[in-house]
């Protein structure tokens, strides 16, 4: 059977049923694909699909893909890139030789244990359709994984454009730097990014009468600050939102960490050894939430006895 002809059908199978090919022969024998193109379904393994793959090059995956991409922008008027970055956590034991793609790194689902692998996806902001994504080493953090695709869209710029002028990507905080701005100026696209406030500390200084609101199209609604300035060196849009969900969870999780850091304060009998386990406690607790900024241990020792001030 031709590679094509594989690619095709596995392609097919995927669109209708997101299974594993492990379970492609029962969804097989059940339609007249198969029968049609002259494919006898005991054949369609998982092997017979790992071994297709692999005469297939990585350029041809690409050029596949910005092929089908540049289809469907076209036909389906795209105009909204989505991009964001995710990581998979494995069970692989890390002592396998043959790994070379699962890494420790930053988990998200906090199993910071286990070796996981990235990827980095750009979608439509109708229907998510993904147009380019990138898989890579789990312990490559997601802003330099954003600058890898930057390029690759600088790259294709024209396969994602194709004549259309009101493209746009949005992206969260977790990937703008001072580094990746002439990447984006090169590209010519529009761009939405998230920023910290923190890249700016006068910017939590706004007051609250100064936020205008703002009715979303889903109903909802916003209060923001809009304004214009420099940011390294270029000049920006900026809207500064005021989320009541979000700073109410900010209070939550700093009223969390300080009350365990009190707890372990409190816990202290003034010998040297209970100090030096509870001054570790704190030294991973304290910079959780800002409650370094307001909890301030001070501990003397004399001899193997310790005082404790906060």
């Amino acid at each position: 059977m031709a590679v094509a002809e594989s690619l095709l059908i596995i392609s097919a199978y995927r669109a209708c049923k997101a299974a594993s090919k492990g379970a492609f022969r029962e969804w097989a024998e059940a339609i007249t694909l198969l029968h049609v193109m002259g494919v006898e379904a005991h054949l369609m393994t998982s092997q017979h699909f790992w071994q297709q793959m692999d005469k297939v090059k990585q350029e041809e995956i690409e050029q596949v893909g910005e092929e089908i991409a540049k289809a469907l922008i076209k036909k389906m008027g795209i105009s909204l890139l989505l991009y964001d970055a995710t990581n998979f956590f494995s069970f692989i034991a890390t002592d396998n030789k043959g790994n070379t793609l699962y890494q420790h790194g930053r988990d998200k689902q906090k199993r910071d244990d286990l070796e996981q692998f990235n990827l980095a996806l750009l979608t439509s902001r109708s229907d998510y359709i993904p147009l380019l994504s990138e898989v890579y080493d789990g312990n490559i953090a997601d802003v330099k994984s954003f600058h890898t695709l930057i390029c690759r869209l600088r790259k294709r710029h024209s396969f994602l454009t194709g004549g259309i002028e009101d493209l746009m990507l949005v992206f969260d905080k977790g990937n703008y730097s001072k580094g990746i701005k002439k990447e984006l100026q090169d590209t010519n696209l529009k761009w939405v990014g998230a920023l910290s406030v923190g890249i700016n500390s006068e910017y939590a200084q706004i007051k609250k009468d100064k936020f205008h609101r703002i009715e979303l199209s889903n109903g909802k609604s916003i209060y923001c600050f809009r304004m214009e300035e420099d940011i390294w060196q270029q000049r920006m849009a900026i809207e500064i939102v005021l989320s009541k969900k979000l700073y109410q969870g900010q209070v939550r999780g700093f009223k969390e960490v300080l009350e365990k850091a009190i707890y372990y304060l409190k816990s202290i009998d003034g010998s040297r050894k209970k100090i030096d386990n509870v001054t570790r406690e704190l030294r991973n607790l304290l910079p959780k939430e800002h409650v370094k900024e307001v909890l301030i241990p001070k501990i003397t020792f004399e001899g193997d006895t310790g005082e404790l001030v906060y």
